[in-house]
């Protein structure tokens, strides 16, 4: 009895083994992405498209795992790795990152990851820093006795400040027609080592990158996006936004970023009175130090509008990969129609928004279905627009 019991469990393990390799092999066709590998947390995740390019989707840049392991990153940058073997392993030469809603997170992240998958900035850690400043203020110049320039680097040197030098002997620049003083342009000093860790050499490179946004790639990971486009190592993509009008690629982009109840706590507890903790339970963060791209930008990267190499007039909150598609056929200059349609009909429409019954109709469920609407009646006059 206990045999069979045995025989009747392995066979319905067996058929249920069978059922979702069916499931995830129809899923595959329907929509040409097959997951191979996920941080613990999901805060990165990899995949194959048409069995042609890596996916590599980056939710964030502060992977919530860092509670659960006593070396810090040690998950991202293990599914990292894995990803590149995996792509070396099966000759994949192009990879597209999802950076879609990515706000931002750990700094040394949108160093760290550029470098590891591009090799002269492995070579060269420093070749992609950024410069920032900062302007003089009461709480700043409180705040830069305090640290005495910690977390600081100068860009000659390469060595981390132990004094308040280069915020003190600052230089005059107008801002908003506004004439202030500012400190002189530095590196943050942020490769320490939690981040060395990613510099081992890695296994693979790709040949050409894609970095898909939505805009909304913010704060870090503007950053990130930021050092493909200036140093022109990658294509890409955007979509959403205001239809026909050209889009940044990231948002809030200004530079270093803190909490205002920790910037006044952290001088507080030191004595200074210049900031004060808010009256209410409101809160608030700002842009505390101005991050400039390259040291001859005359303006901080937060009023530079930096546009894609090319535009979707697609809106999929929460869902890009309905959009890989697009980037596909764009990229290997393919009819849209012999991409997998990630499980809905091709509308193959040159207006925005999607095609039923020869009208083209706005997107305006939000992330439904391309083509999801059977009937041209299901839908308001006012969303109906002409198809080309």
């Amino acid at each position: 009895h206990t045999f069979s019991k045995y025989v009747a469990q392995k066979i319905q393990e067996y058929a249920s083994s069978k059922k979702t390799e069916q499931a995830h092999k129809k899923a595959t066709e329907q929509t040409g992405l097959e997951f191979i590998t996920s941080s613990f947390s999901g805060d990165l995740k990899f995949y194959t498209y048409n069995q042609k390019i890596g996916v590599l989707v980056l939710p964030t840049f502060m992977p919530s795992c860092l509670a659960f392991f006593g070396s810090p990153l040690r998950d991202f940058k293990d599914a990292l790795f894995y990803a590149l073997n995996y792509a070396k392993e099966h000759n994949l030469e192009d990879l597209l990152i999802d950076v879609s809603s990515n706000g931002g997170g750990y700094v040394g992240l949108s160093y760290i990851v550029p470098m590891v998958l591009i090799q002269e900035w492995r070579d060269d850690v420093y070749a992609i820093y950024d410069y920032y400043d900062a302007v003089h203020s009461p709480q700043n110049n409180d705040y830069f006795n305090l640290t005495e320039g910690q977390g600081f680097m100068n860009p000659a040197t390469k060595v981390g400040y132990t004094d308040d030098g280069f915020y003190n002997d600052g230089v005059t620049m107008i801002r908003g027609g506004v004439s202030g003083t500012y400190s002189q342009r530095v590196y943050l000093d942020v490769m320490d080592p939690l981040f060395t860790a990613f510099l081992e050499a890695p296994s693979y490179y790709f040949k050409n990158i894609m970095l898909l946004t939505d805009g909304l790639c913010g704060s870090a990971c503007s950053n990130f996006i930021s050092i493909f486009q200036v140093y022109n190592k990658a294509n890409v993509t955007s979509y959403g936004g205001l239809i026909n009008e050209q889009m940044g690629t990231s948002s809030f982009s200004g530079g270093a970023v803190l909490e205002w109840s920790r910037y006044a706590n952290i001088l507080e507890k030191y004595g200074y009175t210049s900031a004060n903790q808010l009256p209410t339970s409101a809160t608030t963060s700002f842009t505390w130090v101005e991050n400039y791209m390259l040291n001859n930008s005359a303006l901080p990267r937060e009023f530079e509008k930096i546009i894609g190499n090319y535009h979707v007039n697609r809106w999929s909150p929460y869902d890009s990969g309905k959009i890989y598609k697009y980037v596909y056929a764009h990229y290997y200059g393919v009819d849209i129609s012999t991409v997998p349609q990630n499980g809905t009909q091709d509308c193959n429409s040159k207006c925005a928004g999607f095609c039923v019954a020869a009208k083209c109709y706005c997107d305006f469920d939000m992330g439904g279905d391309d083509c999801d609407l059977p009937i041209a009646n299901s839908l308001p006059a006012a969303t109906q627009y002409q198809c080309e």
